[in-house]
Parts: C-alpha cells; structure tokens; sequence
C-alpha cells in the first residue's frame, strides 16, 4: 500500500493522519483521495458516498452540494434583507415553505412508487430496517392510499342504529 503524502495542513489547522493501511489507497479516486487528505480521520463518518445507477439519482445528487451552499449562504443573506425591508417576511415564509414542499413531494412521490412496486421501502442491505420485518398489510378499504380506513373485522356483522336507515352500519 502507498501512503498519501500531505501537501499541508487542512482547513481545521491541524494536520490529519496518514490514510491507514486497511485503506486500499491504489483503488480511490483522485478526488476522493484529496478529500481524505483534507479531513482529519474524525470527520471522516460524515462522509456520505453514493453509486449512481440512474440518470435521476445522479440529478438528486446534484442538487446537494446548492443545497449545502444555500443553507450556508441564504439565512444570513435573507436576514439581512428582511431587517433593510427589502423582502417581506411572507416572501421568506413562502421560498422556505417551497423547498419543504418540494423535499416532501420527491419524498411522498418515491413511496408512491414503491407502492406500485409493491417493495420494501428499506435499504437494501440493513437487516435491522423496520421496512424488512413488516409484513404485507390488508387491503384498505375505498382503495385510497393515505387517509383509507381499514375494513372492518370479518368476525360480527355491524350493529344496526335505532331509527337509522337500513343497511348503514353503527359509527
């Protein structure tokens, strides 16, 4: 194994320690190589990797590093023009709740699909995922996704209610 030689110090100001032995240097990429070396070994779990197997995944992943920059960046700036009067509090309101909107759409539009797909919504992998213990659900009645209520219980048929109309169960 080849050891990483640091250029110089990282951005914390001390330096990081070589990259371990366990670590196949020979088989990292570039890039992932200088950002090793930048980090020392205590940031390193907050490194995420991903392997993009799709032209969505690969747009997904895109969006994170304007994401970091814009929660770095915007608070601050938006701040700042809202005390100058420049923009309304509704506007801030508004762009924030957009984004939360979006996330929670891809989100509910991912789970959307796995239900088409009738698949574990859990990470392949993770046999400690409450997604792979669950098993298959009941039908719901009204065939709605969400808000459906459960069928009743085949057991008794439903009581009737004193001077209700025929054939509507108790509620």
């Amino acid at each position: 194994m080849t050891e990483i030689k640091k250029p110089g110090f990282p951005v914390g100001g001390t330096p990081a320690k070589p990259l371990p032995e366990t670590v196949p240097v020979k088989k990292l990429s570039g890039d992932l190589k200088r950002l090793l070396e930048a980090l020392p070994e205590r940031h390193w779990n907050q490194i995420r990797a991903f392997h993009v197997e799709s032209d969505e995944e690969g747009q997904i992943l895109a969006t994170v590093p304007l994401m970091h920059r814009a929660m770095k960046i915007c608070p601050s700036q938006v701040i700042r023009r809202l005390k100058l009067k420049e923009i309304t509090a509704q506007e801030l309101d508004e762009a924030y709740g957009k984004l939360h909107d979006a996330i929670h759409g891809l989100r509910q539009a991912l789970h959307e699909l796995f239900n088409l797909a009738v698949a574990a919504q859990g990470r392949p992998g993770n046999p400690n995922d409450p997604a792979r213990s669950v098993t298959a659900r009941p039908p719901m009645a009204g065939g709605k996704v969400g808000g459906a209520v459960p069928a009743p219980p085949q057991g008794k048929p439903p009581k009737a209610v004193p001077g209700a109309p025929a054939g509507t169960p108790a509620g």
